[in-house]
């Protein structure tokens, strides 16, 4: 796998205007929360579209500092799992959380653009949109305000990001990969994730192959490489849809090159969706679900010192 590009002449060329709008609803108790945790929604617009989400807000006077939830691929709306875990661990301990419904799904507007290269942008600029809502917010604070985004958004915050250097403090991406979106399907078809059986081969013979495996369509490391704010990734050690290893390869080289604050943390013995599991495939019986022991930790170590709060 060999790329060369210059991080400093890259230019994004996407003819977007986006209007983020905040609405003023009151803050009501939020079902299912704890500790004082409240929520609003908000709509705004992106694309000539309007989208629906729900701010999480923590018990306390703001302002807050906030997370903007990024999707993961499919029909994701406000009831995914992976970013309600993020408000129940982290919302009551001061941290606020906006997820909205994707571009249609839900409540939102528009059409649900898919997984190609060029959806990837779209939902980019949506990710904008609402990071500009959220921000609106008299009881968030705009200095710090940042990404969380799981698998997809891997290839979708660093763009977003990427067009928002001042705007977006910090970000984490769980599962994200930072190659090509052709990479990850071969990975994905080499583990036998795609097939949903084990493929059969080992670990040795999926790196050589991909190691030979071409960069096509939307690849992510050249927009990682333009961030200049700090940014975690967070994987599992059993991930057999995204290319973990190969993606780490990645940050290491364009940490070298470019002095970029980057981290990232592999958890042992968690899947793709940070499930504890044994063996990381969607063969695994019973499926597994609970979150893999010391994924939360690891964010909260993190991010903590960045908006100085004490998380656990």
């Amino acid at each position: 796998m060999n790329r060369s590009f210059n991080s400093g002449s890259m230019t994004l060329l996407v003819a977007v205007v986006v209007a983020a709008l905040g609405c003023g609803a009151q803050p009501k108790p939020s079902q299912g929360q704890s500790q004082g945790v409240t929520e609003r929604e908000i709509r705004f617009e992106s694309r000539g579209t309007t989208l629906v989400g729900t701010l999480f807000l923590p018990p306390g006077q703001g302002p807050h500092p906030v997370l903007v939830g990024g999707h993961g691929s499919g029909h994701v709306d406000r009831s995914d799992t992976y970013q309600r875990e993020i408000v129940e661990r982290f919302t009551p301990q001061g941290i606020a959380f906006f997820m909205f419904d994707k571009r249609g799904v839900g409540a939102s507007g528009g059409e649900y653009a898919g997984s190609y290269s060029s959806s990837m942008v779209i939902y980019a600029v949506d990710l904008l949109a609402a990071l500009d809502a959220v921000v609106q917010q008299p009881d968030v604070d705009a200095r710090r305000a940042g990404f969380w985004g799981m698998s997809q958004a891997g290839w979708t915050i660093p763009i977003a990001a990427s067009m928002a250097q001042d705007r977006v403090a910090f970000s984490i991406i769980v599962s994200g990969p930072t190659v090509s979106i052709w990479e990850e399907v071969v990975y994905s078809e080499l583990t036998g994730e795609t097939a949903r059986r084990p493929s059969g081969m080992s670990a040795t013979e999926i790196d050589a192959r991909l190691r030979e495996t071409e960069s096509l369509g939307l690849d992510a490391a050249a927009f990682i490489a333009e961030l200049k704010m700090p940014v975690l990734w967070v994987y599992g050690d059993k991930d057999q849809s995204v290319p973990w290893q190969h993606s780490i390869r990645e940050l290491e080289r364009i940490t070298e090159e470019w002095g970029r604050p980057f981290a990232w943390e592999v958890i042992e013995n968690a899947n793709h969706g940070l499930r504890q599991s044994r063996t990381g495939g969607p063969w695994e019986r019973p499926t597994p679900s609970a979150p893999a022991t010391g994924y939360f930790e690891a964010m909260a170590a993190w991010m903590g010192p960045l908006v100085g709060i004490d998380l656990q």
